[in-house]
């Protein structure tokens, strides 16, 4: 059953009573405290590769635009409970939202075809449906109440950020374990990953970061982010091939980034018995490519050296700078 949005006006009012929530009682406006600090999430995932039982493995993010299109579709399909209007006034995130605003964002900054709202709960259903699979979350959206208190996560372990996505900051990383690894990368920056893992001793010096593979197998993911034309009806068609892609190749563990294609390919992953390391945009930082979003922050540009490059030409698509100013480019 789909319910009707709530008003801009109730969205607005449900915003300013949160907003007063969060100043009398600050504490109330907390997620549950995570399982895991960061170095604990990096030796669960070095554990992983350490020893692989074949069991499969699910590290992931959720992304901002998908997560809330998953909280707006799915309320809508399903209506509200009791909890959750006490969790709107004090995380500040109505459900019930405007459908056709969470279809621009998710179309535009995350690939999702065709803006229909009947896509958007197919959408939604299967989002619901992979959440059980990870095993590893990096917490860090208020957002997460959402699926939390359906029990859609109740068997991953939660790690701030950044967990295990940033594995150069740590004195054993987890990536060095990948060494002898039959490794597959799902990307667009495919064709730029390959030449930079030729040179990966340049690309952290000094350290294991970025060992060297039994193999390495690149797909280039499909880029359907800021309305670009893609040989696909709809976006659960792409994921369809990419899932066949990965099928297709010998791998113990798969990298993916690729916008809100990569949540659900590292849940194919783990259904395959493989290793499914969701980690977005740090993909391409883990192979020294440079992207306007941290190219001001030391906290990453530090790492940055003459061997890093910014993605090829060919790998940008129309549009780029729609999608946060251009931030992976």
């Amino acid at each position: 059953m789909k319910t009707r949005p709530l008003s801009k006006a109730l969205v607005t009012v449900l915003k300013l009573i949160g907003k007063v929530v969060a100043k009398i009682c600050p504490s109330a406006m907390a997620l549950p405290p995570c399982d895991l600090d960061n170095d604990e999430a990096n030796d669960l995932v070095r554990g992983w590769l350490e020893h692989p039982d074949g069991q499969g493995h699910m590290a992931t993010k959720l992304g901002t635009y998908e997560l809330k299109a998953f909280l707006c579709f799915y309320s809508h399909a399903h209506g509200l409970r009791g909890t959750d209007v006490a969790n709107m006034l004090r995380y500040r995130y109505p459900l019930l939202r405007s459908m056709r605003h969470s279809l621009r964002r998710l179309t535009n900054n995350a690939g999702f075809f065709p803006a229909s709202e009947e896509a958007g709960l197919r959408y939604a259903e299967l989002v619901a449906a992979d959440f059980p699979l990870a095993d590893l979350l990096v917490s860090y959206q208020k957002e997460e109440w959402y699926p939390l208190s359906l029990g859609l996560l109740a068997g991953a372990k939660r790690c701030p950020p950044w967990g295990y996505l940033d594995p150069y900051r740590y004195r054993r990383p987890w990536s060095a374990a990948l060494a002898g690894k039959r490794v597959l990368v799902v990307h667009p920056f495919a064709d730029t990953i390959r030449r930079q893992y030729d040179r990966r001793a340049e690309l952290f010096p000094g350290t294991d970061v970025l060992p060297g593979f039994a193999s390495l197998r690149c797909i280039r993911a499909v880029q359907s982010i800021a309305g670009n034309a893609v040989p696909y009806r709809t976006w659960f068609d792409a994921l369809d091939a990419m899932k066949r892609e990965m099928d297709a190749e010998d791998y113990d563990v798969a990298l993916i980034g690729c916008g809100a294609y990569g949540f659900h390919l590292a849940a194919h992953a783990k259904r395959r018995g493989k290793v499914g390391l969701h980690m977005a945009s740090y993909v391409q930082l883990l192979f020294g490519i440079r992207g306007a979003r941290w190219d001001a922050d030391p906290e990453y540009s530090r790492f940055y050296n003459d061997a890093w490059v910014r993605p090829s030409a060919d790998e940008r698509p129309a549009g780029a700078e729609t999608i946060e100013g251009g931030c992976y480019w």
